[in-house]
């Protein structure tokens, strides 16, 4: 019987997650994971500039508490190398330059903002939940009102994203982590959290409240989050996993309606039996040499990464700070030493930059000047290196056309497509890294079903042949 093959196309945290899962599942298969970049990760990856390791932003590995998940991504970690933490211990500032340092959520009870009993007021009558709202602009200005839309939403999401809110689909905004807002202090929000209503607009003045039972987790020692990927990477490996770095497929080829042959560019041609793929969608068919069906191009903004690394100590003690001032380019600063708990010189931060329209004219000493009146940076603090990256396919548009034919995309390629499994934003379902774990698990679940068999089979025959 020949070794049934799954190949896994894409090496970022969908698919390092489906080789680790599917070869310990189902340990009699082969998997193949191939990555057209030179390492694994995607996003997930760390560069090291003056002998300190940063990140492409802030990305911080979150348990999800489910067994079979944490147990092949977190229990290798060992404790002398890493910090495991409850509190994330993010801040935000989001109107007047105001750093709030007890919550990611917008604090917006700042002195600018002198209309909050009214915007409380709509809010308490607002209809939190509308299936058919049409666009952002009208999510926000029923659920929010349209002062705070005038004063925040709008700005905010126009620097962020360099485009107006009738341009963005409903709920986009809480991928970025707009989707509950601060209009007081602790005892004010604990308080109008016990309305259902409230509480799906309102944060908790302090992260603590509420807080979650996941852990965190980061590097103690002075490496970033490839390490993890670094980790995952040697794991897979030992488990079997044949891992094929700057390697794309060069085509596909079918037997009725089912992929039954790869071949990879500066690879013979092989038998597969199983797809997971984590590209986008409209690759699948052209590798496939088909017609995806669409038009459609979104607009992708990139990403432009200020590493710094100061002489003196930071002024906060959060570990990341999201940026919502429309005053602001930043949209997230990291504080490396709050992270690692490395508290010498010197004291590294990356600030990420969406680039849009409002925001390509910036530089590294704005971007420095903007962290000292943020009070991140004290004035004389002194700049001992500054390095500029960027990410080129960033942050997508999240338009309503952008969601419709992500899912329309997704949903002709499984109907095309006998033995495809589509993971992560591919399955134009999932986009948060949790959600995108905790889905691997029930497509993967259902798709390698078949496999449980040949498990078993293998084990009897192991069995018999070890008591004779």
């Amino acid at each position: 019987m020949n070794q049934p093959h799954v190949l896994i196309v894409g090496g970022g945290i969908a698919g390092i997650f489906a080789a680790l899962y599917s070869k310990t599942q189902h340990p009699n298969i082969r998997v193949t994971l191939i990555e057209q970049a030179n390492q694994l990760g995607g996003l997930l990856a760390s560069k090291r500039y003056g002998g300190i390791e940063f990140d492409y932003g802030t990305h911080v590995p979150r348990t999800t508490l489910i067994p079979e998940i944490d147990s092949l991504l977190f229990a290798g970690l060992k404790d002398e190398h890493w910090r495991q933490f409850q509190d994330i211990n993010a801040g935000n500032v989001s109107l007047d330059a105001h750093l709030y340092p007890f919550s990611a959520n917008p604090f917006l009870a700042t002195h600018s903002n002198d209309a909050v009993s009214m915007q409380l007021n709509h809010m308490q009558t607002a209809r939190v939940e509308q299936p058919d709202w049409p666009s952002l602009h009208t999510q926000l200005n029923e659920q929010f009102g349209s002062d705070l839309v005038y004063r925040f939403f709008a700005p905010c999401l126009r620097k962020k994203l360099g485009v107006e809110l009738t341009d963005l689909a409903v709920d986009s905004h809480k991928l970025i982590g707009l989707s509950r807002v601060i209009l007081g202090d602790s005892k004010l929000m604990s308080t109008l959290k016990k309305d259902p209503r409230l509480d799906m607009l309102l944060a908790f003045a302090n992260q603590t409240q509420g807080m979650s039972k996941a852990m965190n987790m980061y590097p103690k020692i002075n490496r970033g989050i490839g390490y993890w990927i670094a980790l995952l990477h040697k794991q897979a490996i030992n488990l079997g996993v044949e891992i094929h770095l700057q390697t794309t497929v060069k085509q596909f080829k079918l037997s009725d309606g089912a992929i039954t042959h790869v071949e990879l560019k500066g690879h013979n041609i092989e038998r597969v039996d199983h797809v997971c793929w984590t590209s986008p969608s409209a690759l699948l068919f052209k590798a496939c040499g088909q017609d995806p069906q669409s038009t459609f191009k979104p607009t992708i903004r990139s990403t432009r990464l200020f590493h710094f690394t100061f002489a003196q100590p930071f002024l906060s003690d959060n570990n990341y700070i999201d940026v919502n001032d429309p005053q602001c380019d930043a949209f997230r600063v990291t504080l490396y030493p709050n992270l690692r708990q490395i508290h010498y010189a010197p004291y590294a931060c990356t600030v990420e930059v969406i680039i849009n329209q409002y925001t390509q004219n910036c530089s590294w000493q704005s971007i420095a000047a903007e962290l000292v009146s943020m009070g991140i940076v004290a004035a004389e603090n002194s700049i001992l290196l500054h390095v500029e990256d960027e990410i080129k396919a960033g942050f997508p548009i999240m338009s309503p056309e952008f969601f419709e034919e992500s899912l329309a995309m997704a949903t002709r390629a499984q109907a095309a497509f006998k033995n495809i499994t589509l993971l992560g934003k591919a399955s134009g379902r999932v986009f948060f890294m949790q959600d995108v774990l905790i889905d691997c698990v029930a497509q993967l679940d259902q798709a390698l079903a078949c496999y449980q068999l040949l498990n078993k089979l293998t084990d009897t025959l192991s069995d018999k042949l070890a008591n004779k």
